[in-house]
């Protein structure tokens, strides 16, 4: 049986108010005005492939990929930390930074984690979009959008991804996405079941790690009473 919880954790926020939307990286820039192709780093259910496809917003065409590979971006965890809407969908996965020991154990270190990996990295999809599809990706996260009303929920991070498969462990730099300290919970709470099935099926297609697969089955997820 899945371990589940019908708690709803509590939502404690930074006091930093939302701002205007802070500069996006130089390399994310750069490719664009350029118009070169990027790699995006997915790690929630845009470890799916029809999830990216069909994530397209408005009069956009259907988001097309170059390239989708399992990768690992150490140094960070899956964190279910970016506010949602309780109870029905709790939170949303954002990646996270961790602190820990050398040895790569996360230990009492999880950083607000309800339920951490034993190791200091996040599995996900590492994406390679041209210019113009990752626009659309992020538009439909409401990041580099001028027509959102309000303050992104998400920034861009550059982070250096590895595919298990490549032998020589070439590092990948890759964009992936933050809770903004807005939008960031102090502590994870359970993902709802809808949530977190997305992300079990995404991880199997991919054919991550049997681990990885096997804490994704194991993560506690939210259960709404019915009354």
């Amino acid at each position: 049986l899945l371990p589940t919880t019908t708690t709803t954790a509590t939502t404690t926020t930074p006091s930093q108010q939302p701002s205007q939307e802070d500069p996006r990286p130089t390399m994310v820039l750069e490719a664009l005005a350029r118009n070169e192709s990027l790699y995006y780093f997915g790690l929630g259910s845009n470890m799916l492939r029809s999830k990216v496809e069909g994530r397209a917003v408005g009069n956009d065409s259907k988001i097309e990929i170059l390239d989708m590979q399992p990768a690992i971006v150490h140094g960070h965890r899956l964190a279910f930390n970016l506010r949602g809407f309780p109870p029905l969908e709790p939170s949303m996965g954002s990646l996270e930074p961790v602190l820990g020991d050398s040895s790569g154990s996360c230990g009492d270190k999880n950083n607000g984690a309800l339920y951490p990996y034993h190791k200091q990295e996040c599995h996900g999809a590492l994406i390679c979009l041209t210019a113009e599809n990752y626009i659309k990706v992020m538009k439909s996260e409401g990041v580099g959008n001028p027509n959102m009303k309000t303050p992104p929920s998400y920034e861009e991070v550059v982070v250096t991804a590895v595919r298990p498969d490549d032998q020589k462990k070439r590092p990948v730099q890759a964009v992936a996405l933050r809770a903004r300290p807005h939008a960031r919970l102090a502590q994870d709470p359970a993902p709802s079941l809808r949530y977190m099935n997305l992300l079990r099926e995404g991880a199997a297609e991919l054919g991550l790690r049997p681990c990885y697969q096997e804490y994704l089955a194991n993560h506690p997820v939210q259960i709404v009473p019915k009354w």
